[in-house]
């Protein structure tokens, strides 16, 4: 799992560290207005416009495990190939200039690509582009 180090922008959204890669993480936002969705997945916290475009806000621990719908008021826009969505932040943890070091758990969905080990908790490496081709897949990834 070890590989070339790479700069990963790494935050807390409820109580798990992620990483997603610096060139994929685009900015970190104040949550604009938000609108909820009518039976969009409980991951699916609303919509909001960012730069003229509706992205998705996708509450990742949601999809781990259930939990009391987040309030945050900041968000982190990441890029995929098929587009950008938000991703909830309640806390910013700083650039970090590595790579994931042990593949992901068995009970990690496709997303996950590995943890980074980190002195203060495990981090979850993002994978944009995985994660939204487990979206796009619906419920039978569930």
């Amino acid at each position: 799992m070890t590989g070339e180090k790479s700069t990963q922008l790494v935050f807390l959204c409820r109580d798990l560290a992620w990483a997603v890669s610096s060139t994929a993480a685009l900015e970190l936002i104040s949550l604009p207005p938000m609108t909820r969705v009518p039976g969009a997945p409980p991951h699916v916290l609303g919509v909001f416009v960012y730069r003229g475009q509706l992205l998705p806000l996708v509450d990742l621990p949601a999809l781990l495990c259930s939990g009391a719908p987040l309030a945050v008021s900041r968000a982190v826009v990441v890029q995929s190939s098929l587009g950008p969505f938000g991703v909830p932040v309640t806390r910013v943890l700083g650039p970090m200039t590595r790579s994931p070091t042990r593949p992901p758990r068995a009970e990690h969905p496709p997303f996950v690509v590995g943890l980074i080990d980190d002195p203060a908790r495990d981090t979850l490496a993002l994978d944009p582009d995985s994660l939204v081709r487990f979206l796009s897949a619906g419920s039978e990834n569930r």
